[in-house]
């Protein structure tokens, strides 16, 4: 907790540096980590405001990752409530992080599709959502991808014959 804590702190300190610059890639990148950090802090109240600015700002200057980050942040916090809100902004990032190929931000897209998914009990789409793009996650994320801690390890991990199931 201290960490993130520590880590809201910093953010908050570089967007108040920023608000003298015009640079405003920099601080979208700064309001998404603030966005990120209260996300670990489960400060779902604080999220919004930051991810929404960042968003807006994105819009404003054509910053497609800024975007799809603040989408991709925004949606963990939906899920709490409105899961079809959640898995809608997730697809909007998945498809913003494809538009400039970064392959990363689709991995994590697909991975936050596939856990709303599974908390929905849509078990066969949460498969479709993880399987056939698990490639993506272990090319773009191999230092997560491979660590048995990892919440999806053992999913991607599992080798399913054709027409079985695991």
């Amino acid at each position: 907790m201290y960490v993130a804590d520590e880590a809201s702190q910093t953010f908050q300190q570089a967007l108040q540096l920023l608000d003298q610059q015009a640079d405003l890639q920099t601080k979208i990148d700064s309001l998404n980590g603030l966005a990120a950090s209260y996300d670990n802090l489960s400060k779902c109240d604080l999220v919004e405001p930051s991810a929404s600015t960042a968003i807006s700002l994105s819009e404003q200057t054509n910053y497609v990752a800024g975007k799809a980050e603040a989408l991709l942040t925004l949606s963990h916090c939906q899920n709490h409530h409105d899961h079809l809100l959640a898995m809608k902004s997730a697809q909007e990032s998945l498809e913003l992080w494809r538009s400039i190929d970064r392959k990363r931000g689709i991995a994590e897209a697909h991975v936050a599709i596939g856990e709303y998914q599974m908390g929905q009990n849509d078990l066969l789409e949460s498969e479709k959502a993880f399987k056939p793009r698990s490639a993506y996650f272990r090319n773009s994320m191999p230092e997560i991808s491979r660590q048995p801690s990892s919440f999806i390890w053992a999913f991607l991990n599992t080798e399913t014959a054709p027409g079985k199931t695991p």
